[in-house]
């Protein structure tokens, strides 16, 4: 497979995303889906959603970990509630786009001895989506993403697995709760309603990632 060539990325967790995919926006009978067209990204790093540079200056010492992609994520959310009345989070997407939000970290980071858990830092970002330029000047060039030269995937002894999805979604769970919330603005900025995932669980979901990031009562 493609993704596990290049990238390691688990089988299950790739068959998990798939089937999701064609049960919430496919067609089951064919087994395809559609984001319902081409893609034209208004700016660089498009697949982050947002403004892109908002991520792009996350980086620490040059280098971007999952904590950036957790409070991106949680900012977009957060900007999309304050700006546009009629955002809707359906059930599942909170879900699908922790697990998925958290990719460009755990799959575009550079491996070696002197970094076995990955390195990711802004010239290896911008050879993946096709970008050049200062840090002042960004230009995205059209078919030009590229895996980077002297670049290694993840250790074929260490794949991002189904378990590994599941770890990065409690950890954004515990982290930024509002995340997993189900429902939308109700025709004006800030009116989110919706379904408390604690209240759906008694608690237990929020318990739960709690508990396993050491933070049981």
């Amino acid at each position: 497979m493609g993704l596990g060539q290049a990238f390691n990325f688990g089988t299950d967790l790739a068959t998990a995303l798939g089937i999701v995919a064609v049960i919430q926006a496919g067609n089951v009978i064919e087994e395809t889906w559609s984001i319902g067209g081409p893609y034209y990204p208004s700016s660089i790093l498009g697949l982050l959603g947002g403004n892109p540079r908002d991520f792009y200056n996350l980086a620490y010492n040059d280098n971007y970990n999952i904590s950036a992609t957790r409070d991106h994520g949680a900012w977009n959310r957060a900007q999309s509630v304050s700006n546009n009345p009629y955002f809707f989070s359906p059930p599942f997407a909170g879900f699908v786009a922790s697990v998925a939000h958290p990719f460009v970290v755990n799959m575009f980071s550079n491996h070696s001895a002197e970094q076995p858990n990955g390195y990711l830092d802004r010239a290896t970002l911008k050879s993946f989506f096709g970008v050049s330029g200062p840090d002042s000047a960004l230009v995205w060039n059209k078919g030009q993403e590229r895996i980077p030269n002297n670049w290694y995937r993840r250790p074929s002894s260490n794949p991002y697995t189904l378990a590994s999805g599941v770890l990065d979604t409690l950890a954004n769970l515990r982290a930024y709760p509002d995340s997993f919330r189900v429902g939308g603005n109700t025709g004006t900025v800030n009116s989110f309603a919706g379904v408390d995932l604690g209240n759906l669980t008694g608690g237990y979901a929020v318990e739960y990632a709690g508990c396993n990031f050491g933070h049981c009562g």
